[in-house]
């Protein structure tokens, strides 16, 4: 795995495509760090492509043939993976994300990871991030209880006590990033790909929660958005 750390500063929008705002990033290549921020709120909507899904349809496209395997060297755009979803159960808590906000108490004690498909092969840097509150492995998206979705640096969904969550805060992210390689079939559910950091939300109003997670992948979660 390599490591890097990245603080993004975003504002919160209910449903998994809304928000409209301006974005940048800087990167360093090689043990560098990775810095985003993005803003967003309101009803307004998003100006990307932020759909959810599996799999390589969702996907940026092929990144070549292999002249030696004769096979995309991106194992995720190969036909027997074209439909694969991969999301172990999670029976125990991994995560702690506690505080408070105006829409009441935060107490989320599970995490999964999804990937993003603006990259030659599906990665889990820039990906999505859900923290919820219930154990679940029906509706893993929208989770029954109190959750939070981020894609990236956008607030693609979220309710906590019951309702959606609207407010401007900042998030920061403190993360391990598993690789495009370990995130790529084959899988193995004994021993999925983790996402290993740590979060803090502040805003006005009462928002203030922080804590830890170690996310398994969970590629219902994945999303993809418009490339540059």
């Amino acid at each position: 795995m390599s490591a890097f750390g990245f603080t993004v500063a975003l504002a919160l929008a209910c449903g998994p495509s809304k928000g409209q705002g301006e974005a940048s990033s800087t990167t360093t290549t090689g043990e560098g760090t990775t810095s985003s921020s993005g803003s967003s709120g309101g009803d307004t909507s998003s100006g990307g492509d932020t759909s959810s899904g599996g799999g390589s349809s969702t996907g940026a496209g092929s990144t070549g043939v292999d002249e030696t395997t004769g096979m995309d060297p991106c194992s995720w755009y190969w036909p027997e993976n074209y439909e694969l979803e991969f999301c172990p159960p999670v029976a125990l808590e991994n995560a702690s994300v506690v505080g408070e906000s105006p829409l009441g108490a935060i107490d989320l004690r599970y995490a999964r990871f999804g990937l993003q498909y603006c990259a030659e092969c599906p990665q889990a840097k820039q990906g999505s991030v859900l923290f919820y509150a219930e154990p679940t492995e029906v509706d893993v998206s929208a989770p029954p209880g109190d959750y939070l979705l981020f894609h990236d640096t956008w607030l693609a969904d979220g309710m906590i006590g019951g309702q959606a969550v609207v407010d401007w805060v900042d998030v920061s992210f403190d993360v391990v990033y598993p690789t495009a390689d370990e995130t790529a079939p084959p899988l193995d559910e004994g021993m999925p790909p983790l996402l290993v950091g740590t979060v803090e939300i502040t805003g006005e109003g009462g928002w203030q929660a922080s804590g830890t997670f170690s996310a398994p992948l969970c590629t219902p979660l994945d999303f993809s958005f418009a490339c540059e």
